[in-house]
């Protein structure tokens, strides 16, 4: 493993070759280059305290998760020029997200997994986008798993563009808070301040399913 106690910042790029465990509040930064890791991010044994931010002048290059169904991080913030996937990337927390870059599969022929789990909110910001030009991507986005009723997913980015892949929000279950009962993963908003926003998911094969929960 690779463990990081304090945060880094570099003037050039940082590149991770292992599992990186974190024991800290964590920001790796760049001044002028990329960031990229081989393999997971998790926090250390203590698990659901600990803070996560990337913010890389350049790429991030991801090949692996952040964080896990039992070790989630308690926020993580993701900022970069673009973000590219090399293979499936699950990301959890157990409060909030914010996930600023371009995130594609460019680069990869195969049909990749993007799927973010987050305990609070899922936000993108207003540079995000989704897409695939190579191989497909299918995205599943879901908020509020800790079934508090008070989760949100927000998309403010310039589109979405799987290339055949399914994009997909919530997963379909029920709670109940106050004796209300609704959708888990409470409420989806697509560009509410900034106009229309479009989701694509065909391909030259086919298309993929569009399925919003909220």
């Amino acid at each position: 493993n690779i463990n990081l106690y304090n945060s880094l910042t570099t003037t050039g790029s940082q590149t991770y070759t292992g599992a990186i465990k974190t024991y800290a509040d964590i920001t790796l930064s760049t001044g002028a280059g990329n960031i990229s890791y081989s393999s997971s991010i998790l926090p250390d044994a203590t698990a659901n305290n600990r803070q996560l931010i990337v913010n890389s002048s350049g790429n991030l290059t991801a090949s692996g998760d952040i964080g896990s169904a039992s070790y989630l991080f308690y926020n993580t913030t993701l900022s970069a020029s673009a973000m590219q996937l090399n293979s499936s990337v699950n990301l959890y927390a157990s409060n909030d997200q914010v996930l600023n870059p371009p995130i594609n599969n460019n680069n990869n022929a195969s049909t990749l997994n993007f799927n973010v789990y987050s305990g609070r909110h899922v936000s993108f910001g207003s540079s995000s986008s989704i897409s695939a030009t190579n191989g497909s991507l299918n995205v599943k986005l879901l908020a509020d798993t800790n079934k508090a009723g008070t989760g949100i997913i927000q998309f403010q980015g310039t589109g979405i563009s799987t290339n055949g892949g399914s994009f997909t929000t919530g997963d379909g279950t029920s709670i109940t808070v106050n004796s209300q009962t609704f959708m888990s993963g409470v409420d989806v908003y697509f560009n509410r301040n900034s106009g229309s926003l479009t989701v694509d998911t065909s391909s030259n094969t086919g298309g993929g399913n569009i399925t919003l929960y909220g």
